[in-house]
């Protein structure tokens, strides 16, 4: 984004006198700081450019897909973990049961 005095020259909306007061100061600013100003004039366009845009968007998606599939990772273990586990407390109830003893408290 522009940077007052930097990468341009930031005025309201309708301010015809700060607007001219913008334009004479890039009248008479200095070749070498117009060539700055201008450097960083292109240097933020380009960080806003199509492909700069789509290619940290495509990050951000790619990093929530991640986030994602990581969270249903985590969630699918604990799942599978509390399954296993009523599972062998059922299997372990069901062979005393045959046993005719009573289940041990763990």
């Amino acid at each position: 984004m522009i940077r007052d005095a930097r990468s341009g020259y930031l005025v309201a909306d309708g301010d015809i006198a700060a607007a001219a007061a913008a334009l004479t100061s890039l009248c008479v600013l200095p070749d070498d700081r117009l060539a700055a100003m201008r450097r960083s004039a292109r240097h933020t366009a380009q960080a806003y450019s199509e492909e700069a845009v789509r290619d940290r968007w495509s990050e951000v998606q790619e990093a929530a897909v991640r986030r994602h599939a990581e969270r249903r990772r985590r969630e699918a273990g604990s799942l599978l973990r509390r399954a296993v586990g009523r599972a062998l407390r059922v299997s372990r109830a069901a062979a005393q049961a045959l046993r005719g003893s009573t289940p041990h408290p763990r």
